[in-house]
């Protein structure tokens, strides 16, 4: 049956050189709600993302505005990784000119036919949408290769699950699991550039020692990017990496060998990732704003690895900011954006009394 829904519109302002988080983007748009006699609010949706306001099914304003909130944040963290790659990339060929080819860079990602500018793109999540959904309705057995691919546990959904919730859960992981073959390909074009530097300084200053860009480059390096070195190989810790971490920690705390989805949520107070510290942008204890501990531990799960990306990407666009003598060499500049976020509140009229 459908629901009638108007939309009211509204915009968020988010400066991407601040710390943002889900909790925090969810305080702010859920704080700020409109009200009114006449209508209820149903939720939150960013058309510039393709998502539209639900006139079907259950309503659960919580929980869809999570949701909502879920998929604002990968936008914020594409929005200031987007410009590390393009200025990277930008490095990269203007040391090429001069020093010559350094790295035949593969832009292709080995999953369902996506190149890395695919994970910019706005439309990543509808076009993960129609191609989940025909591996899920047509070839289970791909579906559970690209899950094992990317580290996301597969599990057969119960016959409350709608094949809807359960592609959405799906392309939710590997939406924020993709983030992952981006790392390892700056990595890549890390390298390279510190030999291109190399050889620059070979040709613009022989006999200087140190070579000052590329000593420059590495001593800034080690300093920024040595804590996170071991993720440029790894593309960060995976989804199933994450839950089977969990696991141990509560299975540990309880001192038991087998533990439920809802005792996990209910002890994850003092857990822990190396690197990472807490990796909660959450406020504890989690609600996912649904009746089931098991799909509230599964978009837990899916934050906590965007969280882990978001911690990485954060720190490389630190370094970034810190060669901005050797980019300048080149004509070239980095910036975070502050983003004006252009959304809709729905909401459905209210009968008269």
């Amino acid at each position: 049956m459908s629901i009638t829904v108007f939309s009211v519109p509204a915009t968020l302002t988010i400066d991407l050189n601040n710390a943002f988080t889900n909790q925090g983007l969810f305080n702010t748009v859920y704080d700020n709600l409109p009200t009114g006699r006449d209508y209820t609010v149903t939720g939150i949706s960013f058309p510039f993302l393709g998502m539209t306001c639900k006139t079907e099914g259950i309503l659960n304003t919580y929980m869809d505005i999570k949701d909502a909130i879920s998929r604002l944040y990968n936008y914020c963290m594409k929005s200031y990784l987007e410009p590390v790659w393009a200025v990277l990339k930008s490095l990269l060929k203007a040391l090429e000119t001069i020093v010559g080819k350094l790295l035949d860079l593969d832009l292709t990602i080995p999953v369902l036919n996506l190149t890395l500018d695919d994970l910019f793109s706005n439309n990543l999540y509808n076009k993960l949408i129609t191609s989940i959904t025909n591996l899920y309705n047509n070839s289970v057995d791909q579906l559970k290769d690209l899950l094992k691919f990317l580290g996301i546990p597969f599990k057969t959904y119960n016959d409350t699950d709608s094949p809807e919730t359960s592609i959405a859960y799906l392309v939710k992981n590997i939406m924020v699991s993709l983030w992952g073959q981006l790392i390892k390909k700056i990595s890549d074009v890390l390298q390279a550039i510190k030999t291109g530097l190399t050889a620059y300084d070979a040709l613009t200053k022989p006999g200087v020692f140190p070579p000052p860009l590329s000593r420059t480059w590495e001593d800034t390096r080690d300093a920024i990017l040595g804590k996170i070195s071991l993720f440029f190989l790894t593309g960060g810790p995976s989804v199933q990496e994450i839950l089977d971490a969990l696991v141990a920690f509560v299975k540990k705390a309880l001192n038991k060998t087998s533990v439920t989805a809802q005792e996990v949520l209910d002890y994850l107070t003092n857990f822990t990732l190396p690197i990472f510290g807490k990796p909660f942008d959450w406020d504890l204890p989690f609600h996912g704003g649904v009746n089931s501990p098991q799909k509230n531990l599964e978009q837990l799960i899916a934050d906590i690895k965007n969280y882990c990306t978001n911690y990485i990407g954060v720190i490389i666009a630190q370094f970034m900011k810190a060669i901005t003598a050797i980019l300048s060499v080149f004509g070239l500049s980095f910036s975070v954006p502050v983003l004006t976020i252009s959304y809709t509140v729905c909401a459905t009229p209210n009968q008269p009394a």
